[in-house]
C-alpha cells in the first residue's frame, strides 16, 4: 500500500511566509506578489493529496506556474491595449467581406496541412510557442519541430499559390493588409462572415494568428530564432566603486576571442584533422590545459578533432538503387537514412576508438558501481574481464549507461551526424575507407575469415576514416544522442527489386520512427555489407543492452561549451532560462583530466561559466547574468557540485547570487557573494584567469553586462577550487 504523502494543513500554513518571501523575489510588484503567494496557498491547500516531493519544494512549483500565468495574462493585456490604441476606422461592409474571404482562404489552407505540419503551425502561431516548447510537449527534438515548420509552411504557400487564381502575388497583396498588428480587429470582426459552418469555430480561433502565419510566409523568412540582446541587461546603479577587498588583478591564463577570424597565438599547438599532437605532461596525473579556446583547441590524449563545417548527411534514392539490395527488411532500414541533406557543424572531438572493457572497468571502481547483471553474466563472467579482453569494446551498456560514463570523463555522446561526419569525411564515401567493401579493412561478417565477436580496437588501421578515426565500420554497434526520427524532406522511397519484377517498389521506414528510440550507428562484427555503411541508420529502445553494442564519446573543440548546452536544455522551464539562451562565444572553462598509465580516464574535474542573451522577464527580482556548472565542491563560496544561475542585483551591481538550477527555490540553495564591479567605455571579450593561492586555485571569470540605461559593466565572478 502506497504511503499517504499528504501533508498537514498545519504543515502547509507554516510556509506562508516562505512563499510570500519568494514571490517576492519573483515579482517586482509586492501587491501582486503577495496576491500570487495567496493564491498559492489556496491552491495548495484545495490540491495537497499526494504531492510528488517535499511542501516546499511542490508549493515553489505551485507559485512558479501562478507567476507565469500572471506574465501571459500581462502580455496579452498589454498587446490587447496596443492594438485598440492604433485602432483604424472601421472599414467599410465591402472590405469586410473581401477580407473575411482572404480569411477563409487562409484558415482553410492551414487546417487543410496533414499532420505533423498542421499541429507545428498550430502550436507556433495560434499558441504562440517557441520552438523549445514545442519540442517538449511532443517529445521530439527541437530540430524535429523547426522541420517540421519549415516544411509545413512550404505547403502552405503552395496550396495559397493554387488557391488564389493570381498565384503567390494575388495572395501576398490580399495578406499585406492583415500583417500589421493593428487590423487585428477588423480581421476579428471578418470572422463573423464566414457562413461555413463546419469553420466557423476554427476561424474564430485561427483568425489572430493570420498575422504571423503571414509574416512566416511572406518571404521565406525562418520564425524559429532565438530572441537575442547584446548583453543581459541590469538596472544602473548609482555608484560602482570597487570593494575595498576586491582581489588585484592576476595573470590571464587564457584569453577568450572571437572564434571566427582570430588566429591562434603562436606557442599553441595545433592539430591537423586525424592527427594526434604529442603530450609533454606525466602519465599520472596528466592534466589538460585548462580554459583553451582560440579558434582551435589544444590536442585531447586518445581523441580525434574533427573541423566541422558542412556535412553531407544520408543516401539518395539512386545511391540506394545503385546498391542492388533485395532484401525487403534491408531495404525499409535503408528509407530510413533518406534524403540527402547538408548540416552545420561546430568543431568537435571524437574518440579515435570505442570505449574499452578497461576504460569501462576504471570508471566503474572509480565510482564505486558494479558491473550490470547481463555484462556480469554474459561478458564478464564473475565481475571480471576475461583474459586477454582488456582492449576489446565494451558491450551489455544501455543508453544511460553509456551518457553517465561520458558526463563523468567531461564528454558526451555524439550525435548522428556527428558520428556520420567522423566515419565519412568531407568526401562522403560509402565506408570510412572508401567506397569498396574490403574485409580485410573490418571486423565483420564479410571478414576473412568470418569473426562470432567483437576485437580489440584499434586492430583495423587500414580501415580508419578520412580524419583517422578507428573502427567506423563493423566490431560492434555505437549508441549515439540522436532520436530516431525522420530527416528533413522524409519521403518513402521508390527502389527496383526481383520481388517486383524489375519494377519499383514503395518502401517506408515510417512505422520505426519514435522520439524514445535512439540512433545507433556503424554495424558490428556479425553484420554485413549494408549495415556497415557510413550513412545508415537503426536503432535501439534506450534500456536496451546486447553483446554487439557499444559506444564511443565526443565533445565540443570549446571547452565548457557542453556543459552549458546542457544547463540550456535542463532547465528550459527554470524562470531564469526560459527565454534566454547561452552565449557560445562567453563559454569559460577551467578543465583537468587525470589518467592512467594505459591512457583510461580516472579523474576530470571541470569549472565553467556562460553568461546569457535574451530578456530576463518582467517578473525576475534579479537580473539574469550567466550560468555556473561545477563538477566538484567549491571552497569559496561554499558551494555543492553542480548547476547554478548566476543572478544580479538592482541595487548592487557588486553583489550576486547563485541559484539552485533544479528550480526548487530552497533557502540553502542560494549563495550570495561579492563581485568586482568597474564601468567600462565598451564591451570586451570574457577572460578565466587562474592563480595558485595557499587555499586552492582562484578562478576569475570576467565578463560584461550592459545596464538598464545602457551603460556596461565589466563584472569579475571569483570562485576557489581545491588544488590538485
Amino acid at each position: 500500500m502506497a504511503e499517504d504523502r499528504t501533508p498537514r494543513i498545519e504543515e502547509l500554513l507554516a510556509q506562508t511566509q516562505w512563499v510570500r518571501e519568494l514571490a517576492r523575489r519573483l515579482v517586482t510588484d509586492p501587491h501582486l506578489a503577495d496576491d500570487l503567494a495567496q493564491d498559492t496557498m489556496v491552491a495548495a491547500l484545495e490540491h495537497r493529496e499526494n504531492p510528488p516531493r517535499s511542501p516546499r519544494a511542490w508549493l515553489g512549483s505551485v507559485l512558479l506556474n501562478l507567476v507565469r500565468d500572471a506574465y501571459r495574462r500581462e502580455q496579452r493585456r498589454r498587446r490587447r491595449e496596443s492594438a485598440a490604441a492604433g485602432r483604424d476606422p472601421e472599414p467599410s461592409t465591402l472590405e469586410v467581406v473581401e477580407r473575411a474571404a482572404t480569411h477563409a482562404r487562409v484558415v482553410e489552407a492551414v487546417l487543410a496541412l496533414k499532420e505533423p505540419y498542421r499541429g507545428a503551425i498550430l502550436l507556433r502561431f495560434f499558441d504562440d510557442l517557441p520552438p523549445r516548447k514545442i519540442a517538449r510537449r511532443l517529445d521530439v527534438p527541437v530540430a524535429t519541430v523547426n522541420t517540421r515548420l519549415q516544411r509545413g509552411l512550404d505547403h502552405l504557400r503552395a496550396d495559397l499559390d493554387r488557391a488564389f487564381p493570381g498565384g503567390r502575388r494575388e495572395w501576398r497583396q490580399a495578406l499585406l493588409v492583415l500583417a500589421w498588428p493593428e487590423r487585428g480587429v477588423v480581421a476579428a470582426a471578418g470572422a463573423a462572415l464566414v457562413t461555413s459552418a463546419g469553420a466557423v469555430l476554427a476561424v474564430a480561433t485561427l483568425l489572430l494568428a493570420v498575422v504571423f502565419v503571414f509574416r512566416a510566409i511572406e518571404g521565406g523568412k525562418k520564425p524559429l530564432e532565438r530572441r537575442t540582446a547584446a548583453a543581459p541587461a541590469m538596472h544602473e546603479p548609482q555608484e560602482a566603486a570597487l570593494p575595498s577587498d576586491a582581489p588585484a588583478p592576476v595573470e590571464t591564463v587564457v584569453p577568450v576571442v572571437p572564434p571566427a577570424e582570430s588566429a591562434a597565438p603562436e606557442e599553441r599547438p595545433r592539430e591537423t584533422p586525424g592527427e594526434r599532437a604529442p603530450e609533454n605532461q606525466a602519465v599520472r596525473p596528466r592534466a589538460a590545459p585548462a580554459g583553451t579556446w582560440s579558434g582551435e583547441t589544444a590536442p585531447i590524449a586518445d581523441m580525434v578533432y574533427i573541423p566541422g563545417g558542412t556535412a553531407r548527411i544520408g543516401m539518395s534514392e539512386q545511391e540506394i538503387q545503385a546498391l542492388g539490395v533485395e532484401n525487403v527488411s534491408y531495404l525499409k532500414t535503408l528509407a530510413a537514412s533518406t534524403p540527402v541533406h547538408e548540416v552545420q557543424l561546430q568543431p568537435y572531438y571524437i574518440d579515435r576508438c570505442e570505449v574499452t572493457n578497461h576504460q569501462w572497468r576504471v570508471y566503474l571502481e572509480v565510482t564505486g558501481q558494479q558491473p550490470g547483471p547481463d555484462l556480469q553474466r554474459y561478458g564478464w563472467p564473475g565481475g571480471r574481464i576475461p583474459e586477454g579482453q582488456e582492449n576489446m569494446p565494451v558491450a551489455f551498456v544501455s543508453l544511460r549507461e553509456a551518457e553517465a560514463f561520458a558526463r563523468w570523463a567531461g564528454k558526451r555522446l555524439p550525435t548522428e551526424e556527428e558520428w556520420e561526419f567522423a566515419a565519412r569525411g568531407p568526401e562522403g564515401l560509402l565506408y570510412p575507407w572508401g567506397n569498396d567493401l574490403a574485409g580485410e579493412k573490418v571486423w565483420c561478417a564479410a571478414s576473412q575469415p568470418p569473426i562470432c565477436q567483437a576485437q580489440a580496437v584499434g586492430a583495423k588501421p587500414a580501415g580508419a576514416s578520412s580524419f583517422g578515426v578507428l573502427d567506423m565500420a563493423g566490431n560492434v554497434w555505437e549508441w549515439t544522442s540522436s532520436r530516431y526520427e525522420e530527416y528533413p524532406g522524409y519521403e518513402d522511397i521508390r527502389v527496383s527489386t526481383k520481388h517486383w519484377g524489375g519494377m519499383p517498389g514503395e518502401f517506408s521506414a515510417a512505422e520505426f520512427f519514435s522520439s524514445t528510440r535512439r540512433v545507433i550507428r556503424g554495424g558490428a562484427f556479425n553484420s554485413e555489407g549494408t549495415a556497415l555503411l557510413g550513412a545508415v541508420r537503426q536503432y535501439a529502445e534506450q534500456s536496451t543492452w546486447f553483446n554487439t553494442l557499444g559506444f564511443r564519446c565526443a565533445r565540443c573543440a570549446r571547452p565548457g561549451l557542453d556543459a552549458a548546452r546542457a544547463i540550456d536544455t535542463a532547465n528550459a522551464d527554470h524562470w531564469a532560462l526560459s527565454e534566454a539562451s547561452i552565449d557560445p562565444d562567453s563559454v569559460l572553462a577551467f578543465e583537468q583530466t587525470w589518467r592512467d598509465e594505459p591512457g583510461a580516464i580516472t579523474a576530470f574535474r571541470r569549472v565553467s561559466f556562460a553568461s546569457l542573451l535574451g530578456p530576463v522577464g518582467l517578473y525576475a527580482a534579479r537580473p539574469v547574468l550567466g550560468v555556473l556548472s561545477t563538477s566538484e565542491d567549491l571552497l569559496e563560496p561554499r558551494a555543492q557540485a553542480g548547476d547554478y544561475v548566476v543572478l544580479g542585483a538592482w541595487d548592487d551591481p557588486a553583489s550576486v547570487v547563485l541559484e539552485r538550477s533544479s528550480g526548487a527555490w530552497l533557502e540553502q540553495d542560494r549563495i550570495e557573494l561579492s563581485v568586482r564591479c568597474v564601468h567600462v567605455a565598451e564591451a570586451s571579450a570574457a577572460e578565466l584567469t587562474r592563480q595558485r593561492v595557499t587555499e586552492g586555485e582562484r578562478l576569475t571569470f570576467a565578463f560584461c553586462a550592459k545596464t538598464e540605461g545602457g551603460r556596461i559593466l565589466r563584472l569579475e565572478l571569483p570562485l576557489l577550487v581545491e588544488a590538485r
